[in-house]
């Protein structure tokens, strides 16, 4: 998205286009190879109450993005690993 962008100011219309045909492959090899890590992770999803509170944490950390990472499909494996952070004496905050 950087290197579209920087392109596009400098008017470079054939790199632009080349940059946003390599964003939509390197989506689609992310989407295929992340499936199965992130199935994993989700099936390890912590207690309610630990999600409930990462919620919360999410909410004061991009509050006005909230429901877009509550929706996602990967948000079971994002509060697994903030679980782990937490267990590791991270603070998930």
């Amino acid at each position: 998205m950087a290197a579209a962008r920087w392109h596009q100011l400098r008017h470079h219309d054939q790199q632009v286009a080349a940059a946003h045909q390599a964003l939509l492959h390197l989506q689609a090899a992310y989407d295929q190879a992340a499936a199965t890590p992130l199935a994993v992770l989700a099936q390890r999803r912590p207690p309610q109450q630990a999600v409930e509170r990462h919620i919360r944490y999410i909410r004061q950390a991009v509050s006005d993005h909230t429901e877009q990472v509550l929706q996602d499909p990967a948000f079971d494996a994002l509060a697994t690993v903030l679980a782990d952070a937490e267990k590791a004496g991270h603070e998930p905050k």
